[in-house]
C-alpha cells in the first residue's frame, strides 16, 4: 500500500495524470484514426512511418501506464474497501485505443490500421468516401456521463468490440461509482434506521440504480457478448489463439457482472465499513461476512432482487467454470497440457465475492424447498408445491446447469472429493448448497499461479474444520 500510494504521489508531482506533459503536447497516443487527427497530418509530423509508430507506442504506453494504475487503486478501494487515491477526473487521457492497433507487430501493418477507412452500415455505396476523422471516445468522466445520460445530439461512442482495455476502463469507473453510492446510502440507512436488526437486500434506491444500470447496459450493447454470434469474430475463430481474444474480454465482463449485483447485492465489506489492508485478511473478511445469516439478521429478498442476482451469478459462475486459459489446455496436436489459469488476481476476488452473494441466494431457494426435521438428519420435508418453490427450482436449476458448463469432471467428483463431505461436515446443509461449496472450492483452486486462489481454499478447509468440530460436539452431548 506504501509503495501504491508513493506512485500516485510521484504521478500527481510530476502531471503524469494528463496527456502531453512529457511529449510536449503530441497527442494523446490515440490512433490518430482515434485522437481526431488526420491521418496524412500525423504522419506529416514525423520522418518516417517507422518513426511515427515508435511515437505512437510511447504515447500510448503512457496512457496505458497510467489507466493500470487507475484500475489497480481502484480494485484495491474494491476489494478492501481501502480509500482510493485517484479520481476519474485526474486521468485526463482519450481511453485506449484498438487492440489490433495497440498489438500491430510492425510500422507497415500499424500503419495499414490506422488509414484504414470507416465502415458504415448506412453509407454502403459511399465506404471510401468519408473524409471525415473518427471521433475521439472522449476522457473517462466525460464517457461515463454520455453512457448514463445519451445525448443525441453529441458524437456517438464507436464500438468497443475492439478495445477490450477501454471498456475494462469504463466498466472499472462505473464500479467506483457504485462504491461511492453504497457508502453514502449505508451511512443514510443506518442513521435513519439505525435500530433495524433487519433491512431489505439492497439499500440503494431504486432512483439511484436506475441511471448506473442504464450506464452499465448501454456499455453492454458496444462490447461483445459470450454468447452472440459475434464473439467468435471478435475473438478469432482459431481455437489456437481464441483465448488470447477471450483472455483480454474475460475480466471486463467479470466486472461488468459483479457491478451489476453489488447495485443490488451490496458488498458487505463495504456496508459493514471494516477497512482492510492485504488481501489475504480481506479473503477472510469478505468469507466470514458474506455467509448466510439466522433469519434474525438476513436481509429481506423481494423478488425482483433474487431474479437480478440470479441472472448474473449464473453468468460469473459459467465465466469461471470455464474462464479463457483453464486448468487443461489442448496444444496443436490435441494433447493435453496442465496449465493453471493465469486469470488477474482481482478479477478472481470479484467472482469470489459475487459467488459469496450467490451462495445466500442458493440458501434462500433451499430453504423455501426443503426442511430437515432434525438437526444432522439428510432426511428432508419437501414443502407443498406453490409459485416460491416453483421459482426457487427454476433458479437453483440454472446454477446447478451453469456449474457443468465448460466440461472437466462434474461437481462433486474433481480431485477426490465429493460434496457429500461437506454433507458429513457441515450438517444440515443440503445436497444442492453442498454442490454449490464444493464447485466454488474446485474452481478457486485451480486459480494457481496468484495466490488467492489459495487463500479462497484455506478459508474453505477452515470452515470445513469448524464444521467437523461442531458435528463431534453435537454427537458428544447426545451420547453423554
Amino acid at each position: 500500500m506504501k509503495i501504491h500510494r508513493r506512485i500516485i504521489d510521484a504521478a500527481r508531482q510530476y502531471q503524469l495524470l494528463q496527456d502531453g506533459t512529457l511529449a510536449g503536447g503530441c497527442g494523446s497516443g490515440t490512433s490518430p484514426s482515434q485522437s481526431g487527427i488526420p491521418v496524412d497530418d500525423f504522419l506529416a509530423n514525423s520522418s518516417s512511418p517507422e518513426h511515427a509508430w515508435h511515437r505512437f507506442i510511447e504515447n500510448e504506453s503512457r496512457k496505458r501506464t497510467i489507466y493500470c494504475l487507475y484500475y489497480l487503486d481502484a480494485q484495491l478501494s474494491i476489494c478492501c474497501n481501502v480509500r482510493p487515491l485517484l479520481t476519474a477526473l485526474e486521468v485526463k487521457y482519450e481511453l485506449p485505443c484498438r487492440d489490433d492497433v495497440w498489438s500491430a507487430p510492425s510500422a507497415a501493418a500499424w500503419n495499414l490500421l490506422v488509414q484504414a477507412p470507416e465502415f458504415s452500415f448506412n453509407e454502403e455505396d459511399d465506404i471510401d468516401a468519408n473524409g471525415e476523422p473518427k471521433p475521439a471516445h472522449g476522457d473517462l468522466y466525460e464517457t461515463l456521463m454520455y453512457l448514463m445520460n445519451p445525448d443525441p445530439t453529441a458524437r456517438p461512442l464507436g464500438l468497443l468490440w475492439y478495445s477490450s482495455f477501454a471498456s475494462l476502463m469504463l466498466v472499472i469507473q462505473i464500479q467506483m461509482m457504485t462504491r461511492e453510492l453504497t457508502l453514502a446510502s449505508t451511512f443514510l440507512y443506518n442513521n435513519i434506521r439505525y435500530n433495524d436488526t433487519r433491512h431489505g437486500l439492497s439499500i440503494i434506491t431504486e432512483a439511484n440504480r436506475a441511471p448506473i444500470m442504464q450506464a452499465l447496459n448501454n456499455l453492454a450493447e458496444l462490447m461483445p457478448r459470450r454468447d452472440s454470434t459475434t464473439w467468435p469474430i471478435v475473438v478469432g475463430s482459431d481455437p489456437t489463439n481464441s483465448h488470447v481474444g477471450a483472455a483480454l474480454w474475460h475480466p471486463v465482463w467479470m466486472a461488468w457482472h459483479y457491478t451489476a449485483i453489488s447495485l443490488t447485492h451490496q458488498d458487505a465489506l463495504l456496508t459493514s465499513g471494516i477497512v482492510e489492508y492485504s488481501l489475504p485478511t480481506a479473503v477472510s473478511t469478505a468469507w466470514e461476512l458474506g455467509k448466510p445469516r439466522a433469519k434474525v439478521h438476513r436481509d429481506i429478498y423481494e423478488d425482483r432482487d433474487v431474479m437480478r442476482v440470479v441472472d448474473n451469478v449464473e453468468s460469473v459462475i459459467k465465466m469461471l467454470t470455464s474462464p479463457p486459459i483453464g486448468a487443461m489446455m489442448r496444444d496443436s496436436i490435441g494433447v493435453s497440457n496442465g496449465t493453471p489459469c493465469i486469470e488477474d488476481p482481482f478479477v478472481t476476488m470479484l467472482g469470489f465475492k459475487a459467488c459469496m452473494m450467490g451462495w445466500r441466494v442458493v440458501r434462500l431457494m433451499v430453504l423455501g424447498l426443503e426442511q430437515p426435521f432434525m438437526l444432522g438428519s439428510e432426511i428432508l420435508h419437501l414443502r407443498m408445491p406453490s409459485i416460491y418453490s416453483v421459482s426457487a427450482q427454476v433458479v437453483l436449476s440454472k446454477v446447478i446447469e451453469a456449474m457443468s458448463i465448460g466440461g472437466g469432471s462434474p461437481p462433486g467428483t474433481a480431485d477426490g472429493h465429493s460434496h457429500n463431505k461437506y454433507l458429513d461436515e457441515l450438517g444440515t446443509i443440503s445436497a444442492t448448497e453442498a454442490k454449490y461449496l464444493e464447485w466454488m472450492q474446485r474452481t478457486f483452486a485451480t486459480r494457481r499461479i496468484w495466490p488467492l486462489g489459495e487463500w479462497v481454499v484455506a478459508v474453505f478447509n477452515e470452515t470445513r474444520e469448524e464444521g467437523r468440530d461442531k458435528i463431534n460436539l453435537l454427537q458428544s452431548e447426545l451420547v453423554n
